[in-house]
């Protein structure tokens, strides 16, 4: 669904390489060759989905594979951070679906970092929480997990909030419970970042890159996710 937003010719494909569903077997001819998906999980450092539709947290809940996003989400090493920002209309959000569905990645034993949706005017008109966060503040939780491996913990409670704490206040909630480390000096990463967008959100990926100094992938899932 994400080429329905965007044109691929206006990406900065130089600096930030764009993949779909038929890049998975334009490089898999024989037994031995590289697996794409494979490749994309080993790569990464940290998998973000931005913006997570309600269809696509759906099919990650429950295992489903049918694209290059989810083979990867499938493939992935869960011992390495997970990052979602969500993004649906309010009534989706709210729904306990959604709740059901983030609660069952945790309970799988899944390292997930969620960049909860902000309030604003939606895509259908509605004014309501659903609305994808910055592109600046999803890169700026990307740049913290890769600057502190292992020290990561979830943005809120797995699910929609129950009342109508803000985004900013989910945030001050994280900061005041995870423990004060001491600081160290920064690691060396392999790789910086790899983003798989569900639909569009290529600012994320150039803001990320920028900002972790790192390489970003955009692989855009097909099919109304």
């Amino acid at each position: 669904s994400a080429k329905n937003f965007i044109n691929e010719a206006d990406l900065p494909t130089e600096v930030m390489p764009v993949l779909g569903d038929e890049a998975e077997w334009r490089q898999w001819r024989a037994v031995g060759d590289p697996v794409l998906h494979i490749e994309l999980r080993r790569w990464a450092d940290v998998l973000v989905v931005a913006p997570l539709s309600a269809n696509t947290l759906a099919k990650m809940a429950n295992g489903l594979a049918d694209n290059l996003l989810t083979c990867v989400v499938r493939a992935w090493d869960f011992t390495k951070p997970l990052l979602v920002a969500p993004a649906m209309n309010t009534a989706m959000w709210a729904s306990p679906f959604t709740s059901r569905h983030l609660d069952t990645l945790t309970q799988l034993g899944v390292n997930v970092v969620v960049v909860p949706p902000v309030s604003k005017r939606l895509a259908c008109g509605d004014e309501g929480t659903g609305a994808m966060a910055a592109p600046e503040v999803i890169a700026a939780q990307c740049q913290k997990i890769l600057r502190l491996p292992g020290q990561f913990a979830p943005m809120m409670p797995a699910g929609p909030p129950s009342d109508s704490t803000s985004h900013e206040g989910h945030l001050q909630q994280q900061e005041q419970q995870q423990p004060k480390q001491h600081e160290q000096p920064e690691q060396p990463r392999q790789e910086a970042l790899m983003l798989a967008c569900a639909e569009t959100s290529t600012e994320a990926a150039a803001e990320a890159a920028a900002v972790t100094g790192g390489e970003a992938v955009v692989a855009t899932a097909s099919g109304g996710n």
